[in-house]
């Protein structure tokens, strides 16, 4: 059990589920690449480095990466403690 406390990771809860689905459906950029970026977190160690822009295959501007990145801190999937994105 205490490999779980040290591994926290996103879980995809129904109520994650239903706010990834409500994302994508407004169609902005920002929200589709923050639904990618959090269905990627799933499983993904506390910790764990964002992968470059490519890795999501959306084609967008860093501008709109930034955004959609800087979005998902405040909703907790991501932070920035060591200066990088990374899975909350």
């Amino acid at each position: 059990m205490e490999a779980a406390t040290t591994t926290a990771a996103i879980a995809l809860s129904p109520g994650r589920a239903e706010q990834v689905g409500a994302w994508r459906a407004t169609g902005h950029p920002y929200k589709l690449i923050a639904a990618a970026i959090t269905e990627w977190a799933v499983g993904k160690e506390r910790g764990t480095v964002l992968p470059d822009n490519k890795a999501f295959r959306i084609d967008a501007s860093a501008t709109t990466y930034g955004r959609a990145k800087r979005f998902l801190v405040v909703q907790g999937v991501l932070n920035t403690n060591d200066g990088v994105f990374q899975v909350d």
